[in-house]
């Protein structure tokens, strides 16, 4: 399972995965901005399927889940754990649209995508802001690893243009 942002963290170790709170992946730039309270999609992608796989999103403003906050899908799927079925076939991407919770106002925010598989459970994580500042929408928009920021992509070396 692959959690997706505009940027994805840095030294990916796959067999780190089971490794709390974030899979053994290192911290990394912001990778999205966003506002408190705001709807946003989280979303996957599933190499290999767990018929029985199930997933909870958390988000916080420090690594230690303790201080992770449980986030829902908005499309009542999730049960009263906040556990949501996911990755029971191998897919392209499969995301959810989640709600933040209103009080989360941080420049190092954290988002944690914990897959639960007959296997063991899987840890992902990807950072993100999130600023009590008016933030304009270009989400999906920007292209070939390039970041909203702004309302406008800002795009890797080596890429240009307005959707880079």
């Amino acid at each position: 399972m692959e959690l997706l942002s505009p940027l994805k963290r840095k030294d990916v170790d796959m067999s780190l995965l089971a490794r709390r709170p974030c899979g053994g992946t290192k911290t990394g730039p912001v990778h999205f901005e966003t506002t408190p309270g705001s709807r946003n999609i989280v979303a996957w992608r599933i190499h290999k399927a767990s018929p029985n796989g199930r997933c909870v999103v958390r988000v916080g403003d420090t690594p230690l889940e303790r201080d992770m906050v449980l986030v829902k899908p908005t499309d009542g799927s999730a049960g009263d754990d906040g556990s949501f079925p996911c990755g029971r076939e191998v897919t392209s991407y499969e995301s959810k649209e989640i709600r933040l919770p209103r009080d989360i106002n941080c420049d190092q925010c954290i988002m944690q995508l914990v897959w639960m598989t007959d296997e063991g459970d899987q840890y992902r994580c990807t950072d993100f802001e999130s600023t009590t500042a008016e933030v304009p929408e270009c989400f999906g928009q920007c292209l070939n690893g390039g970041i909203c920021r702004n309302g406008k992509c800002m795009c890797v070396e080596g890429f240009s243009g307005s959707n880079c």
